[in-house]
């Protein structure tokens, strides 16, 4: 996970500043003077696949589009996008400062920039200063597939700003807003084969009949075509999400003339549903939404990384059952089915076919139906729920070029979501010849990131240097035809800056009153 957060970190920086990697050895560093750099990002919703993971009998066979299945594997699928941009070091007057809005976009085999915008995206620029910012509603084309993430109606504002005169002294130089109704992600498990539920070798109890396949997780998942935009997910926000990504200027606390760079991204939203629809699902109430910050005064020990860490109350029906916080960062839930001797309990007459999520079952009417603790031994694991907050990865280094100051940056997310799989579920797939991978799913509500680099003393209010670029292509990018237009913007215009899900793996519902097993167990082991 080390290993993870340093490669996140150098992906950041160099996405944030692409001068720095082309920039010649021994080169002179350009005057300082109106110069700043920064940049914060956000994603409401993120999905990985690897196409390693990927078994031949994939619910990803029964899409029909093959550009859809192409453009799933070996990708971070992300909606719900913002992007607020500074680089006075960039050659394009257009870069200076950017802010965009998007409704998805992806980055393959690890890379973080998305080369073009997709059609939908709200998008601003400057030079030209731009005095009002751009709105509007923002429609989804060609979204990832519905089996990976859906979201909601959406509306966005971007604002771009830069002076022919003061340089970066505007507010703000740049900041990207976006609201949507609602996002959910994971209506299936793309790594388990998508056959059904009874063809694993288990000792179900009489009348228990999973009527779903191991990539609906036995009928908990929605599947191929979802029918609702939030039922039938893992993890959900039913009523929405917003955010804001802004970078502007900040007076250092040092109390100098010069100005500091500050690049926020900030969340909002209250309500996460997991396995929403289902009468085993958990409520989740965001209590404290988190907000990440970077502020670079030029020197190290004036600059710093705030993080305000989420808060997270979980519940079901409506009696709290646990709480994730900066000292309890993360939950194991276990989802299992039930096996002989099931049978003799008072709970198997009410018993319904859906898998056990935390002690908790489906009764034949659909409702929640709360089992024993005596029912725990006739009940086999087969997969953990991982559910975890803030992940903050950070990184701070002092540089030369493309000029002396000081550069740091983090990524931090609201809530990983990640499906283990148990010994017992393993075995079960090897006696198939299928070898499950590690993480089946890994999924990711609220990714943020932010990074900032002013140079030595901080940021000197002053023109800067324009680079010539054909007022034809200004005009693309402004206009309607800019999706069109192939952006070579070295890093300024990647909409999945910092984005990479952490790859990792409790026993009861109404009652997770134990600390959850350290990994995953099948039912019943110690």
């Amino acid at each position: 996970m080390h290993g993870r957060s340093l490669r996140l970190a150098a992906m950041l920086l160099a996405c944030a500043l692409p001068a720095l990697a082309a920039a010649p050895a021994g080169a002179d560093a350009p005057p300082t003077d109106g110069h700043a750099v920064g940049h914060a990002g956000t994603a409401f919703g993120l999905a990985r696949v690897l196409s390693s993971s990927i078994p031949d009998d994939s619910i990803l066979t029964e899409l029909d589009d093959e550009r859809s299945i192409d453009r799933l594997l070996a990708t971070d699928n992300g909606v719900g996008l913002t992007s607020a941009r500074a680089n006075s070091t960039s050659s394009a007057r257009f870069e200076r400062a950017m802010a965009q809005a998007a409704p998805h976009g992806s980055s393959s085999e690890g890379a973080s920039t998305v080369p073009r915008p997709v059609p939908g995206t709200l998008l601003q620029t400057a030079l030209e200063d731009n005095e009002e910012p751009l709105t509007g509603d923002i429609e989804a084309s060609e979204p990832p597939s519905a089996v990976l993430a859906q979201i909601g109606e959406m509306e966005g504002s971007v604002h771009a700003r830069w002076s022919e005169a003061t340089g970066p002294c505007v507010d703000p130089i740049a900041e990207a807003d976006l609201e949507a109704e609602s996002v959910a992600l994971g209506n299936a498990v793309l790594t388990l084969p998508d056959i059904p539920f009874r063809d694993l070798d288990a000792a179900f109890p009489d009348g228990y009949e999973p009527e779903g396949t191991l990539a609906t997780l036995g009928g908990l998942l929605a599947g191929a075509e979802p029918q609702d935009e939030v039922a039938g997910s893992l993890v959900s926000m039913p009523d929405g999400l917003s955010s804001r990504s802004r970078v502007t200027l900040s007076e250092p606390d040092d109390g100098a003339d010069t100005s500091a760079v500050t690049s926020t991204s900030t969340l909002e939203g209250e309500d996460i549903g997991i396995l929403a629809g289902s009468p085993v699902g958990l409520d989740l109430d965001v209590t404290r939404e988190p907000e990440l910050t970077a502020t670079s005064t030029g020197n190290a020990e004036t600059s710093e990384i705030d993080y305000r860490a989420p808060e997270i109350e979980g519940s079901f029906e409506e009696e709290p059952l646990f709480e994730l916080d900066e000292d309890d960062p993360r939950i194991d839930i276990p989802i299992g089915v039930p096996v002989e001797g099931f049978e003799d309990l008072s709970a198997h007459d009410d018993l319904g076919d859906l898998p056990i999520v935390g002690g908790v079952a489906a009764s034949e009417d659909g409702e929640a139906l709360p089992l024993p603790s005596e029912a725990d031994e006739h009940v086999t694991d087969l997969f953990i729920l991982r559910l975890s907050i803030a992940g903050l990865d950070e990184r701070t280094q002092n540089d030369d070029l493309p000029f002396p100051g000081h550069h740091l940056g983090a990524s931090a997310r609201l809530l990983d979501v990640q499906l283990l799989p148990t010994e017992a579920l393993a075995e079960a797939l090897l006696e198939q010849d299928i070898d499950p991978p590690s993480t089946l799913a890994q999924h990711t509500l609220g990714e943020q990131v932010a990074s900032a680099y002013a140079p030595e003393g901080g940021v000197v209010c002053a023109p800067t240097d324009p680079s010539a670029v054909p007022s034809d292509e200004i005009a693309q990018l402004a206009g309607p035809a800019y999706a069109a237009t192939p952006i070579s913007l070295g890093g300024a215009a990647a909409v999945l800056v910092g984005v990479a899900l952490v790859t990792a793996a409790g026993r009861r519902g109404p009652g997770i009153d134990r600390v959850p097993t350290p990994q995953p167990r099948a039912g019943g082991e110690d």
